[in-house]
């Protein structure tokens, strides 16, 4: 109640100071003094007037509070006084701290959070890879796949599938949306099942059957997130145009590995000749117990059947077994950590820089400090009032640094890494 009676006292106190001095003066116009001398003795031996208001304001216990409070409205000017210098040095900050977030929670991502999925830790990529050819590892035959599944043991499941944009219609208009083709059992190597409705099934892969699974995102953005979507018919197209039953919808934190609006089945069994096309992305999950090394020797194995048994379509080509993990960061699990490193040194040289500019600006303001302890401010006061400058050039920094963070998360996740 004390701060909100602030104005009243402020009254009461200059009304007692003024008070003080009429008297003072009364009582030396009595002993014989003109009423200027005694005007200016009174005043004289009083004292400085605003040196008693803060001594009393003191007394009263919000000095303190309208201390910080001045210090701030006096900080403001200053800094509105030099917009150069605030813009630069703001910026800086920004810069520095915005990055260092950004790297910091991409870190995060790849090297500690672990993946959406269940058991993520028995996931494999299995990729194709001839030396004779050159190149990196690429993805997997079809047939070679039927032959992994039918052989393997050290894998509980292997699925694959394939990137197939479609234009989808219903609603207000048509919409772009990405969609994969996957075997049925895509989503039991992944360990996740659906928020609403159920799996494929794998009748409905032997028979091409018609039915698709949707992402949240897609669920919420074009069907409002109703629960009776389910059974519904849409109408996709990409070479042709095709009607799809919606089965299931996924829940928010599948994404795999970027962003998937639409799951749809598609046929996978033995055909009447071994083409030698590489076109099928391939998971699998490894049986409990099973190492990387066990599942390579045996998938090894099997790939050296192939090509003695195939030799047009498989001679050369072998199979890496690769923590699934590892194929989605990559190389990233060993850089990260250097540009996490890179974006600290350069957070740090824009400390230094405006440490200089600081330095800087207080030689530039030496009179002004003079000035200011001439008329009494305590060094305790100038020091206060600097910190409370630098407080303020802190926080614009840190402010505008976690909108370009907030920025830059967003455009990472744009590129898929959630």
């Amino acid at each position: 109640m004390k701060f909100f009676r602030r104005q009243q006292r402020e009254a009461e106190l200059d009304a007692e100071i003024r008070n003080h001095l009429d008297e003072a003066i009364r009582d030396r116009i009595e002993r014989g003094e003109s009423p200027d001398e005694a005007r200016l003795n009174a005043q004289r031996e009083f004292g400085n007037v605003g040196l008693v208001k803060e001594v009393t304001r003191a007394m009263w216990g919000w000095a303190a509070l309208e201390g910080l409070l001045q210090d701030l409205r006096f900080g403001v000017r200053m800094l509105r006084k030099n917009p150069g210098f605030s813009f630069v040095a703001i910026l800086t900050l920004a810069l520095g701290i915005g990055a260092v977030a950004v790297v910091y929670s991409v870190m995060m991502t790849v090297l500690v959070q672990p993946l959406p999925y269940q058991n993520a830790d028995r996931l494999v990529w299995l990729a194709n890879l001839n030396p004779s050819l050159g190149g990196s590892p690429t993805f997997l035959n079809p047939e070679d796949i039927l032959d992994y599944q039918e052989q393997a043991q050290s894998f509980e499941q292997i699925a694959s599938w394939g990137t197939n944009p479609v234009n989808l219609y219903g609603g207000n208009k048509p919409e772009r949306v990405e969609s994969i083709f996957v075997t049925t059992n895509f989503f039991r190597t992944l360990g996740i099942t659906p928020l609403l409705g159920r799996d494929f099934t794998s009748q409905e892969g032997k028979e091409g059957s018609r039915v698709a699974i949707i992402s949240y995102g897609l669920w919420q953005r074009r069907f409002g997130g109703d629960p009776a979507v389910i059974g519904r018919e849409i109408i996709v197209s990409s070479a042709t145009q095709y009607p799809l039953t919606i089965v299931g919808v996924m829940p928010a934190e599948m994404n795999f590995p970027v962003r998937v609006d639409l799951f749809d089945t598609y046929l996978y069994e033995r055909s009447s000749g071994r083409g030698g096309s590489h076109n099928d992305r391939t998971i699998a999950r490894l049986k409990p117990g099973v190492t990387i090394a066990q599942a390579q020797a045996e998938i090894s194995a099997i790939a050296a059947r192939q090509s003695l048994q195939f030799p047009e379509t498989n001679q050369g080509w072998d199979v890496q077994v690769i923590p699934f993990r590892e194929h989605l960061f990559g190389s990233a699990n060993r850089a990260l950590p250097l540009l996490f490193g890179a974006a600290l040194f350069v957070l740090l040289i824009a400390w230094t820089n405006i440490a200089n500019l600081q330095l800087v600006r207080a030689a530039a303001r030496q009179k002004e400090i003079a000035v200011r302890l001439a008329l009494g401010a305590s060094r305790w006061q100038i020091v206060r009032q600097l910190l409370t400058e630098s407080l303020l050039l802190a926080s614009g920094g840190a402010l505008f640094g976690l909108l370009l963070a907030m920025a830059g998360i967003n455009a990472v996740r744009a590129f898929g890494l959630d």
